[in-house]
């Protein structure tokens, strides 16, 4: 029986002006997670001013109500060396057909939602937001994409994803098993002269 899954949540995502870039692996490694220090994404400033750069979902991360974003997904929080809260990542969430066959679910494409801090204002919870969208019919691992929001480089990498044709009940359109998927973020400053 197919149960059309919904989120607990809805978001808006509002155009923060950024841009989207995608880009390919090399698959040559099967055994490459997309974490060895040619491919973390970290400049050398970096290094001196985010407490951590590199993330992977779903293993880092907490569930619930984390700056902009809620419920069941993993929220990650982007935190400068002074304490300073400059962003936040969230994985995963769908625009298009999910459902629950099974022990696991399928989905036509994943979303990871970013955030960045409004530089600029006093007011705390004033953030940019964008999206880094995977579809299915495109998806595979060693896919990765970017985007900069606010002060914020976020480029997504995804380290391993089965994506199926042949699930019982379901036509029409290749569908990735949630339950494999795993993603590697990595997040790099954005000097605000580089614009």
């Amino acid at each position: 029986m197919r149960v059309l899954v919904h989120s607990l949540c809805v978001l808006i995502i509002s155009g923060c002006g950024g841009s989207t870039t995608l880009s390919g692996h090399n698959d040559s490694d099967p055994n490459d997670s997309g974490t060895s220090s040619a491919n973390t994404g970290n400049s050398a400033a970096d290094a001196g001013t985010l407490v951590q750069s590199n993330f992977d979902f779903p293993v880092d991360g907490t569930t619930g109500i984390v700056g902009p974003f809620c419920c069941t997904g993993k929220t990650v929080t982007i935190t400068a060396r002074d304490g300073e809260t400059l962003g936040y990542a969230y994985f995963y969430d769908w625009k298009g057909s999910a459902y629950n066959v099974g022990s696991t679910s399928y989905a036509t494409d994943f979303d990871v939602l970013v955030a960045a801090k409004e530089m600029g204002t006093q007011d705390a919870a004033a953030v940019l937001k964008g999206d880094l969208d995977f579809d299915a019919h495109q998806l595979k691992t060693g896919m990765s994409k970017s985007v900069e929001v606010g002060d914020l480089l976020f480029t997504v990498g995804v380290t391993h994803v089965d994506v199926k044709n042949d699930i019982p009940g379901l036509q029409g359109a290749p569908y990735l098993d949630m339950g494999t998927l795993r993603v590697h973020l990595s997040v790099e400053t954005v000097p605000s002269g580089a614009r």
